[in-house]
């Protein structure tokens, strides 16, 4: 880094290494289970009309097509 006075090191002796122990273990499963426990899941409903309306719009599609082409006179 410009304008520094010494090199910073990162190497230490003395590491604090998180512990992990049985209480800490069951407290993450209960917070886990709580989190869980208050999510919804919400199943997605599609109306009866709105596959009433895509077959429509592909049925005027293809007759559209065949007036087009000139296969079919209105």
């Amino acid at each position: 880094m410009e304008g520094a006075d010494k090199c910073v090191s990162f190497k230490k002796d003395n590491l604090d290494l998180p512990c992990w122990d049985r209480p800490t273990e069951e407290k993450l499963f209960e917070v886990s289970v709580i989190k869980a426990a208050g999510a919804t899941v919400q199943k997605i409903q599609i109306p009866i009309i709105l596959y009433i309306l895509l077959f429509v719009i592909v049925a005027l599609s293809f007759i559209q097509l065949m007036v087009m082409t000139g296969r079919l006179r209105i």
